[in-house]
């Protein structure tokens, strides 16, 4: 394929109206960057930046819509994003927290407040003009040519791979779990996560590693799960409630998301409308349990986080702790590189080297540079701030990150279209490497990019690698068929639903 034909072939597959509306943003993001803040007062900037966060969301969510004319993964994303980014704007706006920004004991100035904000709205538009340009419009009839090619050998590979093992993974994801919500009972949730006993590693931490597993177990059991079964989702409820009673949401929180993906995906018949006030629905009941990990956390034991909620409402709660993620973002660009310097890519080679077992390594990835490790000091009083992926790249690259976010763009797109030819063709280990892939990159909007690698290959990769040994087992049957059983137990039998 010549140059020309490739452009041509981009050119098709990309909207000229969002490619204009987001190159219109980010020069206008540019020149306030350029500008910086109209004024000292506090208030007015808030006010402004807050505003324009809201009127950039909208048109960006309106173009990743039109962009596919579906509730793309993408889409997805940039809509939970907004709390973890300008919740905290937002609520000064409304009145409902302090008129200053506060981060530990000392207030975010105007000058910082003005230039984090508007160089997340830039990252954002940034990282969705690759997107733009390079994600496929979905086909209108995919869904019918979909359940024409749903039932192939990987498929019901997958499906009985998963459920082999939701089923072996239960008992020691099960103890892990609790002996993690004893530990926080006992210690609080800061001092469980800075404690021994949590950050053991090798055949120490086998139930940790194991358990890891777990929620990408449910994913491909929600992912191939058959007409009228529901112990899928009872069985994931039953995970996130004991996950969150440890203190922590964020396997919950990217479980969520992966899961309500794949229901637009494979299994909503309304309109995207009314998806769309399901799903604000489900958020709301999302950060009424996200309280719930809350209380783990505050209610054993002092945390000192970052969040300055004060648990007056069930809602502004939730939005101030998913805010703190924008603290951390605020304080690495406020303090890079004058005050630290660039990390030059030394996290992302980190990612790699975390790749391999801890004891092989001397838990050297614990031991380079993160946000994190460097930040925490600045944030908190005991650790464990989290990061963004804004925040990361900032930390290693300084203001020239803005072109790793077009590259993450693209990224996103390539998966998206791999989903969906992989979905249309029943090649069920792809779709499912792919939307494990899309679980990891949500966890992203709060976390470092550098563990990418690992959690992939240690938690996802061991599904796929059952399902291949299980695939040979299957033998090759008519479309649309049942296929020979196997040795493992038809899960009809055991749970019921029928196609």
């Amino acid at each position: 394929m010549n140059v020309s034909t490739k452009v041509k072939h981009t050119i098709l597959f990309s909207s000229a109206s969002s490619i204009v509306a987001l190159l219109a943003l980010i020069t206008i993001f540019l020149i306030m960057l350029f500008a910086g803040p109209p004024t000292d007062d506090y208030r007015a900037c808030n006010q402004f930046v807050i505003i324009a966060a809201l009127v950039s969301y909208v048109v960006m969510l309106y173009y990743a819509f039109r962009l596919t004319e579906s509730i793309s993964f993408y889409f997805l994303v940039l809509f939970v994003s907004f709390p973890f980014y300008f919740g905290k704007q937002l609520l000064v706006a409304l009145g409902l927290k302090p008129v200053r920004i506060y981060i530990s004991s000392t207030a975010l100035t105007v000058s910082s407040t003005w230039e984090s904000s508007f160089f997340i709205l830039l990252s954002l538009a940034i990282l969705q003009l690759g997107y733009c340009l390079f994600a496929k419009r979905r086909p209108s009839n995919l869904r019918v040519r979909a359940e024409q090619a749903r039932h192939t050998r990987s498929y019901y590979a997958l499906r009985r791979a998963s459920m082999l093992l939701v089923i072996v993974l239960s008992i020691p994801t099960l103890i892990y779990l609790l002996q993690n919500i004893q530990l926080t009972n006992s210690v609080g949730y800061g001092a469980r996560v800075s404690d021994a006993a949590y950050r053991r590693s090798g055949i120490a931490n086998a139930f940790g590693i194991l358990g890891a597993i777990m929620p990408y177990a449910l994913l491909a059991v929600f992912l191939t799960r058959e007409k009228g079964e529901k112990w899928q989702i009872l069985a994931t409820c039953i995970y996130s409630g004991l996950y969150m009673m440890q203190g922590s949401r964020t396997d919950v929180f990217v479980l969520a998301l992966a899961f309500a993906y794949v229901w637009f995906l494979c299994y909503s018949k309304k309109s995207a409308a009314a998806s769309l006030f399901q799903m604000g629905i489900a958020l709301a009941l999302l950060a009424a349990l996200f309280s719930f990990g809350s209380f783990a956390r505050a209610g054993f034991s002092d945390t000192g986080t970052v969040s300055d909620a004060d648990g007056s409402n069930i809602l502004v709660e939730a939005v101030g702790e998913a805010a703190s993620t924008y603290s951390v973002t605020a304080k690495v660009i406020e303090m890079v590189p004058e005050q630290i310097k660039t990390a030059n890519g030394e996290t992302y080679l980190a990612g790699l080297l975390y790749v391999l077992p801890n004891g092989l390594t001397g838990n050297a990835y614990l031991q380079s540079k993160s946000v994190d490790e460097v930040f925490s000091d600045y944030l908190t009083y005991y650790g464990g701030v989290g990061s963004s992926f804004i925040a990361e790249a900032y930390f290693n690259y300084g203001v020239w990150s803005v072109f790793l976010f077009f590259l993450f763009g693209v990224f996103i797109a390539i998966l998206q279209n791999a989903v969906e030819q992989s979905y249309e063709k029943g090649s069920y280990g792809t779709l499912f490497a792919c939307c494990a892939s899309f679980m990891l990159i949500s966890f992203y909007i709060r976390s470092d990019v550098r563990t990418f690698p690992r959690y992939f290959i240690w938690n996802a990769l061991p599904i796929i690698i059952v399902q291949q040994v299980i695939l040979p087992r299957i033998k090759a049957h008519a479309e649309g068929t049942e296929p020979p059983g196997i040795d493992l137990p038809d899960s009809r039998k055991c749970f019921g639903g029928s196609r």
